[in-house]
């Protein structure tokens, strides 16, 4: 973990045969002098204030790069600077901005957006801060419209009116119409729509869709702009036939619930289904469709007089009101008979259906994952291990697919709360009492592999349901290692030494990012320069400092909080060179790992050769590690920013990885 170069060597000589003091280092970084003018050299901004998104981390004077995510619907941006001192000015993109003033108006592209604050002091002293904004792109797979014509119907309409979140669409055409033409727009640009027929396969052209007599179907499929995210419409067009002897049934469905099971056409004898609805959802209507306009259509509720009872022309429709079939606790039992218009033949399809009380909202609010005696955090982030983006975490109720890594323990605590209090149930794999609409479950998990969570929702109508899917990655030892702990440490290795510098001291408290310290310090041991770390509680977070960037994929732990991401370390390590004019030598030494809130993650203990100042790859060269089950793992060193498995091509999430020439343990 610690390189000696040649110019601090000689630093130090100057320092012991010399004997000058020390020098101070107890002014601010970034502090600079000036002499003979009296002019100030502040360049800081003790503020930076976006109108959209929020900073990956809270704002220091002394961190000159950030980032923010924004949604795809942001397409402009402003930044407010406050400058540290009173005659100091500000430039946003090269534009004077007055301090706690807001920039003109920044235009964002999808993607990645650059956008300099450089601040000029009045002596003339310059600092640049940047910021990066990434407007994400659009997940939304929804149409904006769909609508259907005929030249030979031009009275032709969907039953249903249109809405983005109403999936199907029927309407019932007479036997002369034989071509049928489909407009759908999307939501977004830059997605892209594709429509099957059921039997024909592809459809080459929206506007010319032949149907056959009876029922047609074609399927609408919707791609986001992401490239990932599906959304799928289907349209069933009945063509009508007036045949006596035909009592073939196209669809059975009630609007605003749904039936399980779905009607299915290819099984016309038998038909028994059960639904649920909230009394609030009423006025609705059955429909029942069927091929042949002289089929005979009869509908009764609980065993009484018919409401509905002749020739269907094709489409039944019911009205289902409140004081038909009004809020009870039993089902009401649905009967519907159909007869051939000759009279031979008859069917009876059953629906129990439910009225009841209360809201739909089947919406989560959040997601929580907790690990540990003390309740670490870990953080979800939305989308499948193939498709989702690692800088991107966080809940929301529209997104259905989560996937979360963690580490250093076999089992997580999954909290899910609902967004209305009164919900019938939440269940976390089928299990659960909520309180509030708050529920936690234990979850067990397996070193190295993949455990799936299913949460299931019902809303306080006890008839709207929803179901969140989250997938969770337990990493093994060498995962860990070699992608979390061995990235940051060498990106936290790269900071220390830029702050040590070669200012000629032989002692220096570098302060975590977030919290705790770090002691480097130089002394002698006889003849031998002793170089020694002494960590205490420090966390140097999941975030950027100066022109480095500390953040490193999967090791984000809150959702809103940047004091909490990282692992803290402590403990101590010593490099002994082998002579005052030599630079080769050895460290040893050992720290433990613990996440922001207490709770241990490893071990690792160090022996590293040094060599010309530097460590090198040498069969002594390595460290033990110690994580959950397993103890005194031996992992050689090597340059571990070039060894993620994370981006590995091929890396398998679903099964544990392990590097070559290493052993299963």
């Amino acid at each position: 973990m610690i390189s000696f170069s040649f110019k601090r060597q000689l630093l130090l000589l100057y320092v012991v045969i010399v004997g000058l003091a020390s020098v101070s280092c107890d002014e601010k970084p970034g502090d600079k002098y000036g002499y003979g003018d009296g002019k100030s050299s502040n360049a800081l901004l003790i503020n930076l204030v976006l109108s959209e998104g929020e900073l990956n981390y809270p704002f220091s004077p002394f961190d000159w790069s950030y980032s923010a995510s924004v949604g795809n619907e942001v397409e402009s941006i402003t930044v407010t600077p406050v400058v540290d001192h009173v005659f100091a000015v500000a430039f946003v993109n090269g534009q004077l901005v007055q301090s706690a003033e807001e920039s003109e108006s920044i235009n964002l592209d999808v993607g990645e957006n650059d956008i300099n604050v450089h601040v000029v002091a009045w002596d003339g002293s310059e600092n640049n801060y940047s910021v990066t904004v990434i407007r994400r792109v659009s997940e939304n797979a929804n149409l904006a419209s769909l609508a259907i014509s005929s030249s030979d119907n031009p009275d032709i309409t969907f039953f249903e009116k249109f809405d983005p979140n109403t999936t199907r669409y029927s309407v019932v055409v007479d036997g002369s119409t034989d071509v049928i033409s489909l407009s759908c727009v999307a939501e977004k640009e830059g997605s892209i729509i594709m429509m099957e027929k059921a039997g024909s396969g592809k459809v080459n052209d929206p506007k010319e869709i032949s149907i056959t007599q009876g029922l047609n179907r074609i399927l609408i499929t919707v791609t986001a702009p992401d490239g990932n995210t599906n959304k799928y419409y289907i349209v069933s067009v009945t063509q009508l036939s007036g045949v006596l002897d035909d009592y073939t049934v196209s669809s059975v469905f009630i609007e605003n619930t749904t039936l399980d099971p779905i009607f299915d056409p290819e099984n016309q004898d038998t038909f028994d289904a059960t639904a649920a609805i909230s009394g609030g959802k009423l006025p609705t209507n059955l429909y029942v469709l069927t091929q042949s306009t002289a089929t005979m259509v009869g509908i009764t509720i609980d065993g009484g007089t018919p409401l509905v009872n002749g020739p269907s022309a094709g489409i039944t429709i019911l009205k289902l009101t409140e004081d038909i079939i009004p809020i009870r606790e039993t089902p009401y039992q649905i009967a519907i008979t159909i007869t051939k218009g000759n009279g031979n033949d008859s069917k009876t399809y059953n629906i129990e259906l439910t009225v009841r009380s209360g809201n739909n909202d089947a919406d989560l609010s959040n997601i929580q994952l907790y690990w540990g005696s003390n309740d670490s955090q870990r953080v979800i982030y939305p989308g499948t291990f193939n498709t989702h983006d690692p800088q991107v975490y966080g809940f929301d109720p529209n997104i259905l697919d989560y996937m979360a890594v963690m580490y250093a323990t076999e089992t997580v605590k999954i909290e899910a709360v609902a967004n209305d209090p009164n919900v019938t149930n939440v269940f976390i794999n089928g299990n659960g009492t909520h309180t509030s609409g708050a529920v936690n479950q234990h979850v067990s998990l397996n070193k190295g592999y993949i455990t799936d969570v299913v949460i299931d929702v019902l809303a306080e109508d006890g008839a709207t349901s929803k179901q969140y899917n989250l997938r969770v990655k337990l990493l093994n030892e060498y995962e860990f290692y070699w992608g979390i702990y061995g990235i940051l440490n060498m990106k936290a290795f790269d900071r220390w030494e830029d702050i040590f510098g070669d200012q000629g001291i032989k002692k220096v408290t570098i302060p975590g990012l977030l919290k705790g310290n770090l002691v480097w310090e130089i002394s002698l041991q006889g003849l031998r320069p002793l170089n020694e770390m002494t960590w205490t509680n420090y966390l140097d977070g999941n975030r950027g400092t100066s022109q480095y960037d500390m953040r490193v994929d999967y090791n984000d732990n809150h959702n809103t909080d940047n004091q909490y991401h990282g692992f803290c370390l402590a403990g101590y390590v010593s490099g002994l060179l082998d002579g005052i004019s030599s630079k080769n030598g050895i460290q040893t030494g050992g720290f433990d790992l613990s996440s922001p809130w207490g709770d241990h993650i490893a071990r690792i203990d160090v022996h590293y050769i040094v060599q010309g100042g530097k460590k090198i790859i040498d069969p002594d060269s390595y460290i033990w590690l110690d994580y959950m089950d397993v103890t005194d793992i031996k992992m050689m060193y090597m340059d571990t920013q070039g060894f993620d498995p994370f981006k590995e091509p091929g890396y398998d999430w679903e099964n544990p990885w392990i590097p070559e020439g290493y052993p299963k343990n």
